[in-house]
């Protein structure tokens, strides 16, 4: 029994039962509490779902269910959503309780119904329960639209009542709203005390941190604004802002505010503030409201909190916080305690700050002081190193001079040692001081430093054996290279093994390099006196020395392990120190492989170096002065203290003649330098000497010089000052410049070369390197000049063409040009019209004139007149010849033949051109534009690659083929005369071509008698050359034209005939889709409109079939129900209704096939018990098992195992039965059928199968096709349509199942099984439909078919109704009138007056408000349905009328 019966039969019995209604109602709403209180004390008659007498049982339990619960509930009933809740929900809804109870839900929560409501229908019209985490809305509770959040769970409530089986919503509800404010506040307070920790480098910075924390959290703080004081409290400036629009920023909150005035006068209350130092709430800002901020929910803040900012250990205040207060929250205790919270975190973030301040400024300061320490030491390292230079050279000179006295040699000699070991002392203070300040530049190479390594510690061997010491070298040679600073290494060595050799007496100094834990590690150990242990952390520290170690001397600065130690960090090293008293100490150095620890750009590649001999020999010089007397002369491979010679004695050099002596000009400010390097270099060169730097550039300026040796260090104009004035002249940029520096360091020397000088020397220098340098500078420069303009001849040499130009191109010298353009051997004056065509004349003389101007290189690219008279392209290069002056004298030149290289570079480019147009049109084409907008793309695309020289045009025939019209191209643009032109052979070119399907070539329309009657259009178009070509397709079908029009007479080229061609292509695929295309869509609507006629034709069918059907199936069941004794009337009565059956299944199956067919049946979802299923699917069939003998065996799952799936229960019903009637019919009298439903893994199983007549292998693989039908006989006529099938397996696989067949062949029966998605079992037990008990009606029959409304009319009484009958609606509504019927039951198609109008009158009859008005038709697609219920229909019945569907109706 359907569930409309279920509720009608639950109305009668209520109608009988009010006691038992009295005390449902007293137990549903009994109970303690106001909320119970309140639902009794509602009436409930007054709202959509009634008085409480006739609450369905569902709605009763679930009402008691929430009123009785703890937790807050609220339960929505109906389609109105009427209200019920308890007493736990009351706090949700404020100001709301009590006018809630029995509201509607949209009348009560309308400011959140478009919210909640679609979230409540959700569940109520079918869906899902729904769950939501976190609900914010905006409600009209404590202040209006007050933020709020909930975690909701709304759940449909089961009501078998009501026909969609769900009666309400049940909605559990849970405010989280203080949890959601504190998740916010908490996070803000965090991100506060996180940020300004990490952000407080200045106050200013803890301000704007604060105020970005603040901005993530528009919620509680829509606005905030931080204000600092000064000193005083006299003024405060504005630091920082949050959500407000820099548009009104300034409008709101002034960036700096007097604080010394009245109070009054000061916005934001600040001078209360800074006085008083008290929280100020301002309920209604002073201000516009459209120059207020806005809330993230778009409400205006009108009040904000003034906090000041002050600590409890500082007198004054640092400033204030204004946060807005949000218009959606009531500023309570807690909320006020958040901005409370928050004050203070940035107050902390400003105490911080200020003390990261202080702190940074004392650490500055003694950044300051080092800094100014460094920099002493290092002015004082420069001054040095010019006196060093005095002394070293003259004494290496002394050394040499045979006159000098032999008894002053040992004098000599302690002079030029002491200055060896000055020098080390100032090399050492200069590296740690450039270490200090951050400006040492190392550069890194690959280095075998097992080699160098052993190199430079052979330079002790000599001091440490003669001290009476035993040495060990040990250097492993490593599996690869070593990325070091060679000269930084080699301090590295020389100072860990002179320490080394200073601290021990006796024993043994070991050297060693190996591999350790993958990284080269270099050691030096001795068994020297040690170090103790309290001062090993401090070894390292500069300026620190251990007083009272034994050892060979106690001189020292306390910096060389300090430097040490730097260098090493420098290539990521690390250098430990382990010692022992009294038993020696070892060095331990541990470098890293590979470069990824080292800059990039300090990398360069290997090369080949040595020590510096200076710097190795101060070391070694120092070391052998700590030996005794009479040890420094004894062992014989004790190193030599011998001055070694640094140049040629002078009166032994050999004099260069003056002539021939290259030109030196020497500038230093020190006059004994001047003199000394003057000395030096008059053997060889004419020197010139001169006192700083502007001297130095007026005498470069009046001689040339061959080389210039500049110190760096001058007044007025330094040395890199002069150098850049140099570089800066064209008669001296090329002049090579020696810079002298006491400068030391790699970052000095890159300074000087990237200036532009030629080479560097660090004072003190070696006079031989200083000549060498000076001879191998001036030689280079002069080879460069030579090879210079041996190139520039060599270039012009290799061109294609080459020729000559004098130094203002008025004249060309001479041409060859190769083959390529003509010869010119005599100079010519007018090669520029000679060679140059006139449209590129004026670029050409523009280039020229640039390079004169510039003295630059001449290159352009231009057309040029080739050797056969064709126009070709060249590239022209020229470069400019000087004289010793600088003075241009001529030009050379060259050009290179690039005309094949330009016509291919057009045709890629018109290529590329076209196949982009090709794209964009096709892809239009695709998109089903319209024609002209693919046939533009191309036109203007031809007319592109034309390069202006040529316009296009398309016209397109027209179906007929009798003429062509205009779509695309040149005719758009001005008269449209002819738009048109008819296609035979005396039109014009287009219709021509079309005509005679040939290309159509008019080279000039001026001479071609055709044309004169249509000159003038070409004279309005002014064009005078018009080739067209015809569009045909593969087919043959010229389907347009393609013209082109030119302004100057010609004949196509080849380029003009490939053009057109490609066009002609492209378009005639274009057209030929387009076309194909209209077809199909002429094709498509007709097949639409046949489809429609079709369904109309089909809804009429069901009509006229299911009228005549009415009378004829009533009469059967009058019958059936009448004839009781007759056997042979009963067995008739029996015949007529199962034929009328069948008549109307073959009805039904013919519209659902339709309906299938269009995607227009709607399965009515729900858990279906197979079981079911095959008992009303036997139902149907069994009258016809019993007419044909058949015995039938079922099979099913038991009641405590049955199989449920999803689905319609009433379409699975009819599959089942559509397979036993076929079962039935195929199967001769007396056969078997056999019906089962078992489990097959994850899907139920209903299998039907029979010994009938079987399926032929050829009709196997269509058996489910429309239409389609087994051989029939004449025993086996049964009739049918051949789409029961169909609709099968249509129907099955709507329920995403599967049908199978089987058989053996014809003769041998047939097997078929629906196989279907298995769901669990649903919870509670199904109710059986009883259509038992039904009390009788008053009720009207309207139909004009006389014979379906007596039939009708006459089953009614049978059934115990009261019938009255009416042929018409006038009649119906007259017999109405005085009937008062309870139901009604009306046909739709009525003469006159139809069925929808009928029932709206009826309505409006007095005392037939509650008529039951249902419709009786034979119009039963989904749409009839819907138009009776918007109708005001409460039921909508088929013809032929179910017997049973009828009672439930009337029930």
């Amino acid at each position: 029994m359907s569930t409309t019966q279920d509720r009608r039969e639950a109305e009668r019995q209520s109608a009988h039962e009010p006691e038992a209604d009295t005390e449902a109602e007293i137990r549903c709403l009994t109970g303690p509490g106001e909320a119970c209180e309140l639902a009794r004390a509602v009436d409930w008659a007054s709202t959509a779902i009634g008085p409480v007498a006739g609450w369905s049982q569902s709605l009763r339990s679930t009402a008691s269910l929430v009123l009785h619960n703890h937790s807050p509930m609220l339960l929505w009933w109906g389609p109105q959503f009427v209200q019920i809740y308890n007493d736990a929900y009351r706090p949700v809804l404020g100001e709301k309780h009590p006018r809630a109870m029995g509201q509607r839900f949209r009348d009560c929560w309308s400011e959140v119904f478009h919210i909640l409501g679609p979230m409540a229908e959700r569940p109520f019209r079918g869906g899902p329960a729904s769950v939501s985490d976190d609900v914010a809305v905006l409600l009209e509770r404590k202040v209006p639209r007050e933020e709020s959040h909930f975690r909701l769970a709304y759940s449909p409530v089961p009501d078998d009542t009501v026909e969609s089986g769900i009666g309400g919503v049940l909605a559990t509800v849970t405010e989280i709203t203080e949890q959601i404010y504190a998740d916010r506040q908490l996070r803000t307070l965090r991100d506060l005390g996180a940020r300004g920790s990490a952000d407080a480098q200045t106050v200013d910075h803890a301000c704007i941190s604060a105020a970005a924390v603040l901005k993530d959290n528009p919620w509680d703080v829509p606005f905030a604004l931080i204000y600092l004081f000064d000193d005083g409290a006299a003024h405060a400036r504005r630091i920082a802002s949050a959500g407000l629009d820099p548009a009104l920023l300034e409008r709101l909150a002034p960036a700096t505010l007097d604080l010394a005035g009245a109070p009054a006068e000061t916005p934001w209350r600040l001078h209360d503030i800074a006085r008083a130092r008290r929280i100020e709430f301002m309920a209604e800002l002073p201000h516009a409201p459209e120059s207020l901020p806005r809330s993230p929910w778009d409400e205006t803040v009108r009040s904000a909190l003034v906090l000041p900012l002050a600590s409890p250990e500082q007198p004054d205040a640092y400033g204030a916080l204004i946060c807005g207060v949000s218009p959606h929250r009531v500023l309570d205790a807690g909320y006020q305690a958040f901005f409370e919270l928050a004050s203070s975190q940035v107050v902390t973030s400003l105490r911080d700050a200020r003390a990261l301040e202080a702190e940074h400024r004392r650490a500055e300061a003694l950044a300051e002081i080092d800094r100014a320490k460094t920099a002493f030491f290092s002015n004082v390292s420069h001054e040095f190193r010019t006196p060093l230079t005095l002394m070293l050279g003259p004494v290496a000179e002394l050394a040499v001079d045979p006159e000098f006295p032999p008894h002053a040699r040992a004098k000599l000699n302690l002079a030029h040692r002491n200055a060896l070991r000055l020098l080390r002392l100032v090399n050492t203070l200069l590296d740690f001081s450039r270490i200090e300040a951050g400006r040492v530049q190392a550069s890194y190479e690959p280095t075998d430093l097992a080699a160098l390594t052993r190199e430079l510690a052979s330079m002790f061997r000599s001091a440490i054996e003669g001290g009476g010491l035993t040495y060990e070298v040990d250097c492993e040679t490593l599996r690869e290279p070593v990325y070091i600073d060679r000269e930084m290494w080699e301090r590295i060595v020389l100072n860990l093994l002179s320490n080394a050799f200073k601290y021990t007496l006796q024993g043994t100094i070991a050297v060693r390099l190996s591999v350790q834990d993958a990284r080269p590690v270099f050691e030096v150990s001795d068994t020297g006196a040690g170090i103790p242990e309290v001062e090993q952390p401090r070894i390292f520290h500069r300026f620190h020395r251990v007083e009272g170690i034994a050892g060979r001397s106690q001189e020292g600065t306390g910096i060389g392990l300090a430097l040490v130690q730097e260098l090493v960090r420098l290539h990521a090293g690390e250098i430990t120190v382990r010692s022992q008293p009294g038993h020696g100490t070892t060095f331990r150095v541990s470098l890293p492989f590979g470069t990824a620890h080292l800059p990039a750009d300090r990398l360069k590649a290997p090369g080949h170096a040595t020590p510096a001999a200076i710097g190795a020999e101060a070391f070694v010089q120092e070391a052998m002065r700590w030996l005794p007397d009479d040890a420094g002369s004894q062992p014989p491979q004790v190193l030599s203290t011998e001055i070694v010679p640094d140049v040629p004695p002078v009166g032994l050099s050999i004099a260069a003649p003056v002539s021939l002596r290259p030109r030196v000009l020497v500038a230093d400010d020190n006059a004994d330098m001047r003199a000394y390097i003057r000395n030096l270099l008059a053997a060889k060169f004419e020197v010139e000497i001169v006192g700083d730097g502007r001297a130095a550039l007026e005498a470069a300026t009046r001689e040339r010089p061959d080389l210039i040796v500049s110190d760096i260090m001058m007044p007025g104009l330094d040395g890199l000052g002069v150098l850049r004035a140099l570089r800066g002249d064209k008669r001296l940029r090329d002049v090579p410049v020696i810079l002298l520096s006491a400068r030391a360091g790699e970052e000095a020397r890159v300074e000087g070369l990237g200036t532009g000088a030629d080479d560097y020397l660090v004072k003190p220098f070696s006079a031989r390197e200083l000549v060498s340098r000076i001879d191998a500078l001036i030689e280079l420069t002069a080879l460069r000049r030579k090879s210079g303009e041996r190139f520039r001849a060599l270039i012009g040499a290799s061109s294609d063409a080459v020729y000559s130009m004098n130094a203002d191109w008025t004249e060309m010298r001479f041409l060859q040009g190769r083959n390529f353009i003509a010869d010119t051997n005599d100079a010519s004056s007018s090669w520029l019209e000679r060679y140059i065509p006139e449209e590129d004349r004026a670029r050409v003389s523009d280039y020229v004139q640039h390079a004169i101007d510039h003295q630059t290189r001449f290159e352009c690219e231009h057309r040029i007149r080739r050797l056969d008279g064709s126009q070709g392209w060249a590239m022209s290069r020229a470069i400019p010849v000087k004289d010793e002056h600088g003075t241009v004298v001529e030009w050379f030149g060259m050009a290179v033949d690039m005309t094949e290289r330009k016509r291919i570079e057009t045709v890629l480019r018109d290529n590329t051109a076209w196949l982009a147009a090709l794209k964009d049109a096709f892809q239009a084409a695709v998109n089903n534009e319209p024609l002209t907008v693919s046939l533009d793309i191309l036109t203007h695309a031809a007319a592109g690659q034309m390069q202006g020289q040529a316009r296009c045009a398309f016209h397109i025939a027209d179906a007929k083929q009798a003429g062509l019209r205009h779509v695309a191209g040149m005719l758009e643009h001005g008269t449209h005369a002819l738009e048109t032109v008819p296609i035979d052979a005396g039109s014009v070119d287009w219709g021509r071509a079309a005509c005679m399907r040939q290309a159509v070539i008019t080279p000039d329309v001026n001479t071609e008698p055709r044309w004169k009657d249509w000159l003038w259009l070409a004279r309005q178009y002014d064009y005078r050359a018009c080739w067209s070509f015809p569009v045909e397709t593969v087919a043959g079908k010229v389907v347009g034209t393609f013209t082109i029009f030119r302004a100057q007479p010609g004949q196509p080229g080849a380029r003009d005939r490939e053009l057109a061609m490609r066009f002609t292509q492209a378009a005639a695929i274009i057209v030929s889709r387009q076309q194909e295309a209209e077809e199909r869509a002429h094709g498509v609507e007709a097949l639409r409109h046949a489809d429609r006629q079709k369904d109309e034709f089909l809804a009429m069918l069901a009509h006229e079939l299911r009228n005549p059907l009415a009378p004829i199936a009533n009469a059967g069941e009058l019958l059936s129900r009448m004839v009781t004794g007759h056997d042979g009337a009963k067995a008739a009565a029996d015949m007529i209704k199962r034929q009328t059956t069948q008549l109307t299944r073959l009805v039904d199956d013919l519209l659902d096939i339709s309906r299938i067919t269009q995607g227009r049946i709607t399965l009515q979802h729900g858990p279906v018990d197979l079981a079911g299923v095959v008992t009303q699917a036997i139902e149907m069939v069994e009258p016809k098992l019993r007419e044909k003998r058949h015995t039938l065996t079922v099979e099913t799952t038991t009641r405590d195992t049955p199989l449920f799936v999803e689905g319609d229960i009433a379409r699975l019903v009819q599959c089942v039965g559509n397979l036993l009637t076929n079962a039935v019919k195929y199967t001769d009298p007396g056969g078997a059928i056999h019906v089962w439903t078992r489990p097959r893994g994850t899907h139920a199983v209903i299998g039907i199968a029979d010994n009938g007549s079987g399926i032929s292998a050829e009709l196997m693989p269509h058996v489910f096709d429309l239409f389609v039908q087994s051989n029939r006989t004449l025993d086996r006529a049964q009739g049918g349509l051949g789409i029961g099938l169909a609709v099968v397996k249509r129907l099955v696989h709507m329920h995403h199942g599967e049908i199978l067949v089987r058989s053996d062949g014809v003769g041998h029966g047939a097997t078929f099984e629906i196989e279907l998605p298995r769901i669990a079992m649903p919870a509670g037990a199904p109710i059986e439909p009883d259509t038992a008990g039904i009390r009788s009606r008053r009720v009207l029959v309207v139909d004009d078919n006389r014979d379906a409304a007596d039939s009708l009319s006459m089953l009614l009484g049978v059934l115990g109704h009261t019938p009255e009958v009416a042929y018409g609606a006038l009649e119906a509504i007259e017999r109405a009138q005085t009937f008062l019927p309870e139901v009604a039951l009306l046909d739709i198609g009525l003469p006159g007056m139809n069925g929808y109008e009928l029932a709206g009158k009826l309505r409006e009859i007095p005392h037939l408000e509650g008529v039951r008005l249902v419709a009786v038709t034979g119009y039963g697609q989904p749409e009839d349905y819907q138009r009776t219920r918007e109708a005001g229909f409460d039921e909508h019945l088929v013809k032929p009328i179910d017997h049973d569907a009828l009672q439930r109706s009337l029930g």
